[in-house]
């Protein structure tokens, strides 16, 4: 989304030669194919190099098994750095196509006033973008300290229980809420609803009709 709105900021003329409906569909399949793509390979890889009983106990993590796995068979471990480094690679796409869009509108006086428009776009984008990539920070750095016995188990374990009921959880369970608060069509209703004021209709009395 960040591209295409950099490319319809920065060539407006050419936007609608560079990104036809048919080429838009065409990325957003390719899009989604990828990303379903990318762990259908890890599970596979991992099915067929994983070792039998890897965890000393009853319950192992994800990123434990990785470290596990990934130490102990070379083109996994290049396949899992391919992978980290892509992903890395794309947030840093997103981060300059975001300092390039501000750089071409800040004279614009889009971003002038604390409730700009621009100032919360660019703020729940942020966070949004900061809040998904910080499990996969977190699995690499978890990763690296396991594989260097730098971490007990026990310990790998806390990290990936925090990361998957909570940081996991948090991009998913806020997006609906800054994009509500973020437009006076949903803002309104959603106030409302955690203010617990339920809408009052008018009611006309009735009035017995004179016989």
């Amino acid at each position: 989304m960040v591209l295409d709105i950099s490319l319809a900021v920065l060539l407006p003329l050419r936007y609608s030669s560079l990104c036809p409906v048919s080429r838009t569909k065409k990325v957003i399949l390719l899009t989604w194919i990828f990303s379903c793509i990318l762990p259908c390979v890890s599970i596979i890889f991992f099915m067929t190099v994983q070792e039998e009983n890897i965890c000393t106990m009853n319950i192992c993590s994800l990123p434990l098994l990785i470290a596990h796995t990934v130490n102990s068979y070379k083109p996994l471990r290049m396949f899992h750095v391919v992978s980290v480094t892509g992903m890395l690679m794309c947030l840093g796409l997103i981060l300059g196509c975001y300092i390039m869009l501000y750089c071409k509108t800040k004279q614009s006086g889009i971003w002038t006033g604390f409730f700009a428009r621009a100032k919360g776009t660019f703020l729940i984008h942020y966070i949004l973008l900061f809040l998904s990539f910080c499990p996969l920070l977190l699995i690499v750095v978890e990763t690296l300290l396991y594989s260097n016995d730098l971490m007990e188990i026990r310990t790998g374990m806390w990290v990936t229980l925090t990361n998957c009921n909570m940081l996991m959880m948090l991009p998913k369970a806020l997006t609906p809420y800054l994009y509500g608060f973020r437009y006076k069509e949903i803002s309104k209703p959603l106030k409302a609803f955690y203010r617990l004021k339920c809408p009052r209709h008018a009611v006309s009395p009735v009035t017995a009709n004179p016989e």
